[in-house]
């Protein structure tokens, strides 16, 4: 998410220069349109003054109607031609729309199409019409329009604008955008190497003070081994014979005394050897390969290592009924009795369920033989090679279902559906079988199956139930069971389960912008939409905020002209920058 947002706010930097371009080939364009379009969408087909004479509603202002009567009567809309309830546009030009007999064709009558809003007679709406030329909206109203009204070599300038505007720029723009997210896509990963670098020179900082610490220590342990040797080499005079062996620069000597006793002041650390000598080994080659310099070190200094064994048969243990009452111990006796039943019944009912339930691992030999049999005709290619067949005709029978069939076309495609219904139940029951439970649930295409043979046979009881026909979508998921066999497919879906994981944080974004539109959207024009159309409201409006989510989608979709007609109508000038910015922000995203 951090990525993404990086990437756009980078990318509407990086955008400056081409939104410079862009707005200086807009204007080309309009500046063009301005000169050859101003004042064309206006142009009426109204009647000539023959046929205006020769109508019945003179009665009504009198016979004696000159010229500029005629003139003034004619700006009426009431004597302009429509056709399907539009005034119909016309030219003088090669190529334009014809007027019918008894008009003429006259400029600067009316509105411009489209509220007034469609038009080139100003620089404003000009841009405005280049811009919907660039995002392709409706444009062909725009083209059918122009070419009625000044006649088809005219198409020239709309497949420039076009070209230029929306192939070279709008890709101009995403390349761009799609640069600014590797660049930030690898400054992430730049700051997660360095993140990790760090990481790892905390733990050698660690692990050198550690080893400095234990130098330390068998630094202080050496000095005292050393003085307790000297100090038990005094002692030992005139007593009995006692042999000590140490291990001095790797050679092992014995010493010998005669006849010695120690008196009960001195005291002697001794070592397990059967608890020690692994845990001393483990951790002296750990610091003999993890400090170089202290192996080095231990093999040049002159250490005498001595080793006082003691017979383990002195070790005297205390009888647990010394410690615990007799009453506690026969409740834990009785305790674990009760745990050794109870694990002995668990067990038992466990093995019974996974031989039986899950497994089938009996030692029958006609059971294994009915089992292998099964598996070799179920798991046999030609078997797979049959059930896609049906997948494929099954869906051809969904797709022949129509209302208003004849009674002998329903009673085809009911009878297929319960053939093709029973032949998937018995591949189903066959796998489980040849497969055995456990191995079936492994394979994602099995469970799959499974889920969809249960809607089918949902379906199949409750067919004469209205309203549940919706549960036949079950069986047109059948079909991606194609990809099983289907190399192609089978790697399509892979991508696409893959991409829709990776656009979790991308949906998260345009999700907030759609979000952040429609609630402005309803603060700005939803009063406005209430005042200007009250009970008749239109289906896109900003009224609520599931209609105004709803026309920031349509807007993020493309379609954003109509919208913003209806918008003008109600609330200004305040709705043309309002729907740019939103189709410019969330087409960046």
């Amino acid at each position: 998410l951090k990525t993404i947002v990086g990437a756009l706010i980078q990318s509407l930097i990086s955008l400056r220069d081409v939104m410079i371009l862009s707005s200086f080939i807009l204007s080309i364009f309009a500046l063009i349109g301005l000169q050859l379009y101003m004042g064309v969408l206006r142009q009426k087909c109204v009647p000539t003054y023959e046929s205006f004479l020769n109508n019945s509603n003179l009665y009504n202002i009198g016979f004696n109607m000159t010229y500029k009567v005629y003139l003034k009567e004619i700006d009426n809309e009431t004597y302009w031609h429509k056709e399907n309830d539009i005034f119909l546009l016309c030219g003088n030009e090669s190529g334009s729309a014809k007027w019918p007999p008894g008009y003429v064709c006259w400029k600067n009558r009316g509105k411009n199409p489209d509220f007034g809003y469609t038009s080139f007679d100003n620089y404003g709406w000009a841009m405005l019409a280049c811009f919907r030329l660039m995002t392709q909206d409706y444009w062909e109203n725009l083209y059918q329009l122009i070419l009625s009204a000044v006649g088809r070599y005219h198409f020239l300038y709309f497949v420039a604008a076009i070209f230029f505007g929306s192939y070279y720029l709008l890709n101009l723009i995403l390349a761009i955008v799609f640069m600014s997210y590797q660049q930030q896509q690898k400054q992430v990963e730049i700051e997660n190497e360095e993140r990790k670098r760090r990481k790892t020179r905390d733990k050698l900082e660690i692990q050198n003070e550690e080893i400095r610490k234990t130098s330390e220590i068998q630094t202080l342990s050496h000095v005292e081994n050393v003085q307790c040797f000297e100090d038990l080499n005094r002692k030992i005079s005139s007593h009995k014979s006692v042999s000590i062996e140490y291990e001095q620069n790797g050679k092992t000597n014995e010493l010998n005394k005669s006849s010695f006793i120690l008196s009960d002041a001195t005291i002697i650390p001794f070592i397990d050897e059967t608890q020690q000598n692994s845990a001393n080994e483990d951790r002296k080659s750990q610091r003999t390969n993890s400090d170089p310099y202290l192996s080095e070190r231990n093999q040049n200094d002159n250490d005498t290592t001595i080793t006082l064994y003691q017979d383990r048969s002195h070790i005297k243990y205390t009888p647990i009924t010394e410690v615990l009452p007799a009453q506690e111990l026969d409740r834990i006796s009785v305790r674990s009795k009760n745990m050794d039943t109870n694990n002995t019944c668990n067990r038992t009912l466990v093995k019974l369920l996974r031989i039986y339930c899950w497994e089938w691992s009996c030692e029958s030999s006609i059971f294994r033989k009915f089992q292998d049999a099964i598996a070799f005709f179920i798991l046999d290619a030609f078997v797979d090679l049959f059930i896609a067949i049906c997948i494929i005709l099954n869906t051809l029978f969904m797709a022949l279902d129509q209302p208003g069939q004849s009674e002998k076309m329903t009673r085809i495609l009911t009878a297929g559906n319960y053939i093709f219904t029973s032949i998937f139940v018995a591949e189903f029951i066959l796998k489980i079988i040849a497969l055995t439970p456990v191995k079936f649930l492994k394979n994602g295409w099995n469970v799959f199956d499974l889920l969809i043979i249960t809607g089918s046979l949902i379906e199949l009881c409750l067919a004469d139930i209205n309203g549940l026909s919706v549960l036949r979508l079950f069986r047109l998921l059948r079909v991606f069971k194609l990809a099983k066999s289907w190399q192609t497919l089978n790697r399509l879906l892979t991508i696409i389960g893959i991409s829709i994981g990776a656009l979790g944080n991308l949906t998260l974004v345009l999700i907030i912008i759609i979000f952040m539109f429609a609630v402005m959207g309803m603060q700005l024009f939803g009063d406005k939409y209430a005042n200007k159309f009250g009970k008749n409201m239109p289906r896109w409006n900003f009224f609520d905020f599931f209609h105004a989510f709803m026309i920031v989608f349509r807007v993020l979709c493309g379609e954003w002209i109509e919208s913003m007609w209806i918008c003008l109508e109600c609330a200004g000038w305040p709705c043309i920058p309002f729907f740019l910015l939103t189709f410019v922000v969330g087409n960046l995203v």
